[in-house]
């Protein structure tokens, strides 16, 4: 699913009307971008990450948070190249 994830823009994940895939990719998104401040907010954090190891990572089995953050960091920063390279070569 993280392939698929790396791979596809938002737009083609909109478009393929993929109930998975839409979660998969919300669930990435928020541990990308969320900066929980209050108790609440770090709950629902523990939460997303609880799942994305347990349902979208599965076989990988990251041994920490580190783990997680370094992937999700290397598919992060492989989607930016990515668009980068379509930007410029447009």
């Amino acid at each position: 699913m993280l392939n698929i994830i790396n791979e596809s823009s938002e737009e083609e994940v909109n478009a393929k009307n993929n109930v998975a895939l839409k979660l998969t990719t919300f669930v990435y998104d928020q541990l990308c971008k969320f900066n929980p401040k209050e108790m609440k907010g770090h709950a629902i954090y523990v939460i997303l990450f609880e799942y994305f190891k347990k349902h979208i990572m599965g076989i990988m089995n990251p041994a920490s948070c580190a783990d997680v953050i370094s992937i999700i960091k290397r598919i992060k920063e492989t989607r930016i190249r990515r668009r980068y390279n379509d930007v410029t070569s447009s």
